[in-house]
């Protein structure tokens, strides 16, 4: 009997020993996962900005196109009247 005890004993630290062992390998599982998750998520705002810088680039750039189309027809408009000024 006390043989037998003895070896569940022995049976009850290695079960112990391989809990922790297993325990720590989650535990290190655990904190890569959280590592990974933080990388997506400062590259999922990173993106965000990107996206949000590269609209307001195509806005400002839209918006000096019209602007200079406007200036274009301005300068046809000055252009004929002043060669108009001078038929009259």
């Amino acid at each position: 009997m006390k043989k037998q005890l003895q070896e569940e004993h022995k049976c009850a630290q290695r079960l112990t020993i391989e809990f922790d062992k297993r325990r720590e390998a989650a535990q290190i599982a655990m904190r890569e996962v959280e590592a990974v998750r933080q990388v997506l998520q400062e590259e999922r705002e990173h993106t965000q900005r990107v996206k949000e810088n590269f609209r307001r680039d195509v806005i400002f750039v839209e918006a000096r196109a019209t602007f200079a189309e406007v200036l274009i027809d301005i300068s046809i408009i000055l252009l004929v009247g002043s060669k108009l000024t001078i038929l009259i």
